[in-house]
């Protein structure tokens, strides 16, 4: 039989071990993973862009202070970016701080102070103010689950969560809406 120091012994041995199993255990969820540098393939200063469409008609121009694309990666990562839409149907204007393209041009994404207006609509011009929107540049949608603000003439609306139709100026605004308007 086992002696009561041994048992004691044995059980502070067991203690010990799962002591130090939970602490290895901590060790490693708390190792920090550090990605190596990331250097683009390709960057550009004072980027401009206009992508056409099959009868060679204009459909988007893209302008950017900086661009960098990555290897391995469908976007375009912009700096101060200004898109303009060219293709049928109301014009618009997406200013932000920056911003990605996918390498084909259909999908356009900005953050930061994201601005987009309409001009000579009837009743007068608009701007969409947020600080994310998701553009479709073929189906001309746009959307964002950020706040928006949006300003034209003497009122303004605003609320969370947005899509909108650019080619036909349809707009839905998900939640939390408020209008203002005056006379």
């Amino acid at each position: 039989m086992y002696s009561a120091g041994r048992a004691l012994a044995l059980l502070a041995l067991a203690i010990v071990g799962a002591g130090s199993w939970w602490w290895l255990s901590k060790q490693r969820e708390e190792a920090v993973t550090v990605e190596a540098p990331r250097h683009p393939d390709s960057y550009f200063q004072e980027f401009d862009v206009v992508r056409h469409n099959a009868d060679g008609d204009p459909e988007l121009r893209v302008n950017a202070e900086y661009a960098e694309h990555f290897e391995n990666e469908p976007w375009i990562h912009l700096r101060d970016l200004d898109a303009t839409g060219l293709a049928g149907g109301p014009a618009w204007r997406l200013r932000a701080n920056e911003g990605r393209l996918t390498d084909d041009g259909v999908h356009l994404e900005a953050q930061g102070e994201v601005v987009l207006s309409r001009t000579g609509q009837k009743n007068g011009d608009m701007e969409l103010h947020t600080e994310h929107l998701s553009v479709n540049t073929e189906t001309r949608i746009a959307a964002t689950d950020e706040h928006v603000t949006i300003m034209q003439g003497s009122g303004n609306i605003s609320g969370r969560g947005m899509w909108a139709s650019l080619a036909d100026d349809r707009l839905r605004l998900e939640s939390e809406v408020r209008a203002r308007y005056e006379k």
